[in-house]
This record gives structure tokens, sequence and C-alpha cells, in this order.
């Protein structure tokens, strides 16, 4: 794998990270993708962000067999899901319901979604 630099004038997504997955895809010069000149590229794995003067530059280890972009392509990203995983973690969870209504109301249903942190 090589690293590729790509040079952006605006900061990208708050929640861009090391490990996430980097794709791209062609458009047309109006601005929209097309998957028709070369449909979805997955470039590489981001190492970092960095700011040179006054960009964001993003290195990024592309796979051997990406083809390095053009400036007018729209780029994306998939989180790594071995670290962003979505559910609480933990063995112990508290939580209180309130009624703030002078009026009676019923509880029709609470549901979670809980992942153990340590296995």
């Amino acid at each position: 794998m090589a690293d590729i630099k790509i040079k952006f004038a605006d900061k990208p997504s708050n929640s861009l990270q090391a490990g996430d997955l980097i794709f791209y895809t062609p458009t047309t010069p109006d601005g929209n993708h097309t998957d028709s000149s070369g449909g979805i590229v997955k470039l590489g794995i981001l190492k970092s962000i960095t700011i040179v003067e006054g960009e964001y530059v993003l290195l990024i280890d592309a796979f051997s067999y990406a083809v390095e972009p053009t400036t007018s392509d729209y780029f994306f990203f998939v989180k790594n899901n071995n670290v962003n995983k979505s559910g609480l973690k933990g063995y112990y969870s508290e939580v209180k319901l309130k009624n703030d209504s002078v009026s009676k109301a019923e509880l029709f249903s609470v549901g979670s979604e809980i992942s153990e942190s340590s296995k």
C-alpha cells in the first residue's frame, strides 16, 4: 500500500478519524456523482488529518488497486466498525422516568440496546 495525500480547503466532517475507510466517486461537471464513469472506489484507510498552510491534509494508506482520485471527485467515508460500535456498554445502568404532566399517563414500552464492554 502506498500513501496518498489529499488536500481540502474546507474542514472535513468532525466524525472523520484515523482508521476510517475512505471512498470516492467521480462527478459530472455540474457536481453530481455518477456511477457510469467508474463507480465507487475504495481508496484506503485514513492514517491522519493535519492542517498545512490553512488546508486540511488527509494522509491515506491507499489500497494497491486504487486509482488516484482527481480534484473533482466526491469523497466519503465509513467508520471502522471494529472500534465504533453502537449502543451502550457496561454492566450497570440506571434510568429515571418522570411524568411532568398534571394528568395521568401510561407508559406503553421501554427498550434499550446494551452490550457488555469487557468481553
